[in-house]
């Protein structure tokens, strides 16, 4: 005799095989997903490293740096960071920024301490590759300064224009150093250092 269509029980078994394929699959798809956000978010912060080098490294910034005076913000002057780095990678994972004495142009500062400037990622913004994400986002936004042409971090959607990048030089040669760990601190606001939610649209 013949079957016409598929019984309950052939049904039910491949609901159960679709439900198992789809629990081992989607946990690997969003792990990839994931994976994949974080590191354009690494991908970013390069970039934006390489144009604040770059900035150092730019005509009369170069001798702003190496006196610890932002050529961007004249009333930073004399600061200095003291870096953390990895022994095995030579990376920087830890910074601490601060004004510090008026050190002349031969004295020794203490180990692993460099004269240094601290700017936002929004005023790096045309230089070397460095870009807005989007521009123009909003016509009537409240802070339109903050949310009309925006960086964001591809991991989050979240905006880091006001996030830190600090600028130094070693040994002759320039370093930048992105403030993650400040950073990665989401704010509903703008808040300098940190990342902050975009402008909700009306």
């Amino acid at each position: 005799m013949k079957r016409n269509g598929f019984t309950l029980v052939e049904i039910l078994a491949v609901i159960v095989i679709i439900a198992l394929l789809m629990i081992l699959t989607i946990p690997n798809i969003l792990k990839i997903s994931r994976s994949t956000k974080e590191k354009a978010y690494e991908t970013k912060i390069d970039l934006i490293e390489q144009s604040a080098v770059q900035f150092a490294m730019n005509g009369s910034n170069r001798a702003a740096v190496m006196r610890g005076s932002n050529p961007l913000i004249s009333t930073e002057n004399n600061y200095v960071i003291t870096i953390t780095e990895d022994p095995k990678t030579g990376e920087v994972t830890d910074a601490n920024f601060k004004q510090g004495p008026t050190y002349s142009a031969t004295e020794t500062l203490p180990a692993n301490t460099y004269r240094a400037i601290r700017v936002t990622v929004d005023q790096l913004v045309g230089t070397k590759d460095l870009n807005w994400d989007s521009e123009n986002q909003c016509d009537n936004c409240t802070n339109k300064e903050y949310y009309n042409n925006i960086v964001i971090n591809p991991k989050n959607n979240y905006i880091i224009n006001k996030c830190y990048v600090y600028i130094y030089y070693k040994y002759s040669r320039p370093y930048a150093h992105f403030d993650r760990k400040m950073c990665d601190e989401l704010k509903p606001t703008p808040t300098m250092g940190n990342q902050y939610a975009p402008a909700r649209k009306n």
